[in-house]
């Protein structure tokens, strides 16, 4: 799982204590060999992967690979034993959350793409591939779920102009650009589309800034920064993806 070697469980080990590292090594081996049995490419995968076992309580995490620790700047410790769903946050899709429930119960082959946040809040567009890993070749029982996925953010957007984003592209663009929480909320709680935004006029667009109390004293200039991105994104289609690539080259608190 980028790649799925004996070395990637010895890191994850670490943060066992010593007493479970035995163990955990020991099961870990046999997943090894079950899961390149049942899903060969695994071998040569060099993407984010991880593994949570579902038969204990909110379906833990028992591996990540480097890639996926890149990916979500979490070290291992902050990772290991928790549910995936700490990539989750404010405008993660619900429904696309049910569909992964849904296909674990199921034990199928699912994928989707889902709005995710990175440890320093930086949101980014996952496309992710969910294997049900059986007990046994043959067996119809599932025990364990691998997840490979990929960051598709600077992918998606780019070439796609905003009057055709959907509420969850909107509110993740604007997020990015760190606009105020209670306008973000806003807008996806109306599920405002980018082509309503650069439909609405300039009072209406003032309208929804000043809906949210907290925002009055900086509504003006919240009206004229809002007005000038929506500008830049009608009229310049590599924005979005020069906004991007320079948000990813300068995380949140750098410079």
């Amino acid at each position: 799982m980028g790649k799925v070697s004996s070395k990637e469980l010895h890191d994850n080990a670490y943060v066992l204590s010593e007493s479970q590292t035995k163990k955990y090594l020991q099961k870990s081996e046999k997943m090894l060999a079950t899961i390149r049995d049942q899903y060969p490419f695994v071998e040569n995968l060099e993407e984010a992967a991880c593994l949570s076992d579902i038969r204990k309580p909110d379906q833990p995490l028992m591996f990540v690979n480097h890639h996926f620790q890149w990916m979500t700047l979490y070290d291992r410790e902050e990772i290991m034993g928790k549910n995936c769903r700490f990539l989750q946050g404010r405008f993660t899709n619900r429904e696309t959350v049910r569909e992964i429930r849904d296909a674990i119960a199921a034990g199928v082959v699912k994928e989707v793409e889902i709005l995710n946040y990175r440890k320093d809040g930086i949101p980014f567009w996952n496309i992710f591939t969910l294997y049900p890993i059986f007990k046994k070749k043959g067996s119809k029982e599932v025990t364990h779920y691998l997840a490979i996925q990929r960051d598709v953010t600077l992918l998606k957007q780019a070439n796609k102009p905003i009057n055709q984003w959907s509420p969850e592209e909107l509110v993740f663009h604007f997020q990015c650009l760190r606009f105020p929480d209670p306008l973000l909320d806003e807008m996806f709680e109306r599920r405002l589309t980018g082509e309503q935004l650069v439909e609405m006029k300039r009072d209406k667009i003032e309208a929804l800034i000043r809906s949210k109390k907290e925002l009055a004293e900086e509504a003006e200039s919240l009206l004229e920064t809002l007005l000038h991105e929506i500008d830049f994104l009608t009229k310049d289609p590599e924005y979005f993806a020069q906004a991007q690539k320079k948000l990813r080259e300068h995380p949140k608190g750098e410079a």
